[in-house]
C-alpha cells in the first residue's frame, strides 16, 4: 500500500510527499484483556524523503477518549482509538493516525473511537484454590516453604510465573511456573504472617488466592555483651554468670541456657530466666574464657561474646577497724568515722546511750547491747581502705544526752571485724526553732524554677546544714490541670496539689525535707508543662525542727476563685514553740503584682513567673511568736487583683526539737 502524505513546512505545502509503503497499525489480536497496548503497535515502512530517512519519533495512544502510555494494560470494554504517530524527515515533520488493522479508514478524529476490547479477549490465570497449595515453617530462622501441588487454570495462555506476597505487600516471584516447593525467607520469627499466591501468563496476573497463615521459628539469637556479666566470687574456683536480659527466642520458647568454660563441653545452667548462675570448677589465678548460649526446640543459638574471669581463693581474713571517733553536732545530730584495712563490703553502725559495745550481730541488726533498737543506726558501702565517714550522719538524737557510736565492718566475703566504739559524746541542749534563710526562684514559659539553696538570705546562714528543715511552696501556670512536681524525689509533698481554674489558672503544692549528711545545694519546681506558662517557688529553711515529727498538727488548705488576695486557713498548733508557716500559689496574667504579706505574720516572701500568656506568684509567710490557741493568718493585700484570678493556700505548723 502506497500512501502520499503532504508534509507541512514553515511557509506552505512542499512536494513531493512522503510515501508510506506500509502504514503503522494497531493489531486487534494483541489488544486483549491484560495486554499492554504498546505491544499492539506495528511500525510503518517509509521510503526516504528528499534523501532523509523517515522516522517514527513518538506514538501516543488513546483509550476511552483519553491519552494513555504505551505501558497501559487493557481491560474488558476499553474503547481504543487510533494511535497518533509523529514522523520526522530531516527538518520536516508530519502526524497521522495508526488505526486498528481491521478498521483502517483514515477517518480518525479524537472523538472517533473505533475498536472495543472484547470481554474474554484474553484471560489471566484463575485463582489458586486452597487445597492446591500449602505453607509451612521451615524450622530455620525466618524461613517458610510454599508447596504447590496443582496449578490453576491458565486462561488459555501458558502460565509463565508464580508469585506470592506477605501481609498484602508487594508481589514477589518464586522464579518458576511449575508445581513444587519454594522457599520464602526473612520472615519475622514468632509472628504470624499471611501469605497469598497467584499465577501469571502473557495476559497478566491472575487474582490472589485466599490467605494462609504461617509462624516461622528458629534457634535463639546470640547473647550480646550487655546482656550478661562474669565475675569472680572470691570463694575459691567459683564465678558468677549474671544474666540481665535474654536474646530473642525466635518463635520457640527457650528450653535451656548453657555455658562453656574454657575448652570444656557445653553444660546446662539449669535455668531459662534472667538471674545469677554460679559456676564452680575454675582454676584460681588463671584467666578462663566463658561462653553462653540459649537453646530452644529448634536447636542451639549462636555463641555469645567471650568473657574472661580469674577466680581467687576464698577470703577468710576479717577486716580490722582502728581510730573510731564520734562527736555531737548540735542537739540532735552527731558525726562519726572509723578506719578499715579492707576496701570492700559494708560498714554497719549504731548510736547507743551506753558505752558498752553491742555484739556484731546486734550492730548489724541496729540494736544496742541489750538487744533494744538503738537511738540511730545505719550502713554504707566501703569502696576503699582508710577513713570511713558516716554519711548520712546520725540524727534524731535527744538533746543533752550521752551517746556512743559503735562500728562493725563486714567484708565482701562476710568476714566481720571486731566491734570498735568511739569515746562517746553528749548532745547540746535543746533550743527553739530558728530561721536559716529564704530563697526564691522562677521559670518562664515552662522553664523549671530552680532554687539555689547555697544563696539563702534573711537568716542565720547562707545554706542549710544537716538536720535543717526545708519547706518549699511551688506554683505553676498552664491552660490545664498540671500538678506541681519537684526534681528531687526525696522531698515529701506535705499537702495535695491544689488546682484553681478561673480565666487564669494555677496549680500549687508544698514540699518538705529534713536535710541529711550532705545537704542539698539546689532543687527545682516544675509543673506548667506549657510553653506559655511558668513556674515559681519560695523556700524557707528552718533549724531546730523536730527530726522525726516535723508537722506539729495536720496541714490545712483552701482556695478561691475570682480573687488574687490569698487568705490561708486557720490552724491550731499543739506544741509550745511551734512556728506557723503559710503560703501557696496565685494565678496572674503576664504582669504579676507584688503583694503585701499577712499583717499578723512575722516575715513574707514571694516569687513571680511570667509566661508568654499567663503568670503566677508563689508566696510564703512565717509566724515565729505563736503562743497558744487557733491562729488565722490575715489575707494578702495589694498586688494585682482581678476576678479573673484564683489562688490555693496552705497553713502548717512545725514542731520544735
Amino acid at each position: 500500500m502506497n500512501i502520499n502524505l503532504f508534509l507541512m513546512l514553515g511557509g506552505g505545502v512542499v512536494t513531493p510527499t512522503i510515501q508510506i509503503t506500509t502504514p503503522a497499525y494497531l493489531d486487534p489480536a494483541k489488544m486483549r484483556v491484560g495486554d499492554v497496548i504498546g505491544s499492539a503497535f506495528t511500525a510503518g515502512v517509509y521510503p526516504d524523503f528528499q534523501g532523509n530517512p523517515v522516522v517514527e519519533t513518538s506514538v501516543a495512544y488513546t483509550v476511552d477518549g483519553g491519552s494513555v502510555l504505551a505501558s497501559y494494560v487493557l481491560q474488558a470494554g476499553d474503547v481504543v482509538g487510533a494511535a497518533l504517530v509523529h514522523l520526522t524527515a530531516g527538518a520536516a515533520t508530519r502526524d497521522y493516525y495508526a488505526e486498528p488493522s481491521t478498521i483502517i479508514d483514515f477517518s480518525y478524529a479524537t472523538s472517533d473511537l473505533e475498536w472495543t476490547v472484547p470481554p474474554g479477549g484474553g484471560a489471566v490465570p484463575s485463582a489458586f484454590v486452597l487445597a492446591n497449595w500449602s505453607i509451612a515453617d521451615a524450622g530455620t530462622n525466618g524461613d517458610a516453604t510454599v508447596t504447590i501441588t496443582t496449578l490453576p487454570a491458565d486462561g488459555g495462555s501458558a502460565i509463565t510465573d508464580l508469585e506470592y506476597r506477605i501481609d498484602g505487600g508487594t508481589a514477589a516471584s518464586f522464579g518458576a511456573a511449575t508445581t513444587g516447593t519454594y522457599p520464602i525467607a526473612s520472615l519475622p520469627d514468632g509472628t504470624a504472617v499471611t501469605v497469598e499466591v497467584r499465577a501469571r501468563n502473557a495476559n497478566g496476573a491472575g487474582p490472589w488466592s485466599d490467605v494462609k497463615s504461617v509462624t516461622t521459628t528458629g534457634v535463639p539469637d546470640a547473647f550480646t555483651a550487655g546482656m550478661w556479666t562474669l565475675t569472680d566470687l572470691a570463694t575459691g574456683g567459683d564465678a558468677r554468670i549474671a544474666i540481665s536480659a535474654l536474646p530473642a527466642a525466635n518463635g520457640a520458647a527457650l528450653t535451656d541456657l548453657e555455658r562453656k568454660v574454657g575448652a570444656g563441653a557445653w553444660t546446662s545452667l539449669a535455668g531459662t530466666t534472667t538471674g545469677n548462675y554460679d559456676v564452680a570448677g575454675f582454676t584460681d589465678g588463671a584467666a578462663t574464657n566463658v561462653l553462653i548460649r540459649a537453646v530452644n526446640a529448634k536447636g542451639n543459638g549462636a555463641d555469645s561474646d567471650t568473657k574472661s574471669v580469674t577466680t581467687t581463693a576464698a577470703d577468710v581474713t576479717a577486716p580490722t577497724l582502728t581510730s573510731p571517733t564520734d562527736a555531737a553536732n548540735g542537739a540532735t545530730a552527731a558525726t562519726g568515722s572509723v578506719s578499715t584495712d579492707e576496701g570492700n563490703g559494708t560498714l554497719w553502725w549504731v548510736v547507743s546511750t551506753s558505752g558498752t559495745a553491742p555484739t556484731k550481730a546486734q550492730v548489724k541488726a541496729g540494736q544496742d547491747h541489750t538487744g533494744v533498737a538503738a537511738a540511730d543506726a545505719g550502713s554504707q558501702a566501703v569502696a576503699a581502705t582508710g577513713v570511713q565517714t558516716l554519711s548520712p550522719a546520725p540524727s534524731g538524737l535527744t538533746a543533752s544526752t550521752a551517746y556512743t557510736i559503735h562500728f562493725m565492718h563486714e567484708d565482701a566475703a562476710a568476714n566481720q571485724s571486731a566491734v570498735a566504739s568511739g569515746d562517746g559524746f553528749t548532745t547540746a541542749a535543746a533550743s527553739g526553732i530558728s530561721l536559716v534563710g529564704w530563697v526564691t526562684a522562677f521559670g518562664n514559659n515552662d522553664t523549671n524554677a530552680t532554687l539555689d539553696l547555697t544563696a539563702l538570705t534573711g537568716g542565720s546562714d547562707t545554706s542549710p546544714s544537716t538536720g535543717d528543715y526545708v519547706i518549699i511552696f511551688g506554683a505553676a501556670s498552664s491552660g490545664t490541670d498540671n500538678p506541681v512536681t519537684i526534681s528531687d524525689g526525696t522531698y515529701t509533698a506535705l499537702g495535695a496539689d491544689i488546682y484553681q481554674s478561673d480565666t487564669f489558672k494555677v496549680n500549687t503544692n508544698v514540699f518538705g525535707k529534713v536535710q541529711g549528711g550532705t545537704p542539698d545545694t539546689s532543687v527545682s519546681i516544675n509543673g506548667a508543662s506549657n510553653s506559655t506558662g511558668g513556674n515559681s517557688a519560695v523556700a524557707v529553711v528552718l533549724r531546730g525542727v523536730n527530726a522525726t515529727t516535723q508537722m506539729d498538727v495536720a496541714l490545712v488548705s483552701t482556695g478561691a476563685l475570682n480573687t488574687a488576695l490569698a487568705d490561708a486557713p486557720s490552724i491550731t498548733p499543739s506544741t509550745a514553740g511551734a512556728w506557723i508557716i503559710c503560703g501557696g500559689g496565685i494565678a496572674q496574667d503576664t504582669s504579676p503584682g507584688t503583694f503585701t504579706g499577712p499583717a499578723n505574720m512575722t516575715d513574707y516572701h514571694q516569687a513571680s513567673s511570667v509566661g508568654s500568656s499567663r503568670g503566677n506568684v508563689a508566696w510564703a509567710a512565717i509566724k515565729t511568736d505563736w503562743a497558744s490557741g487557733a491562729f488565722d493568718p490575715a489575707a494578702l493585700t495589694g498586688g494585682d487583683e482581678s476576678t479573673s484570678y484564683a489562688y490555693g493556700a496552705f497553713a502548717l505548723a512545725v514542731r520544735p526539737a
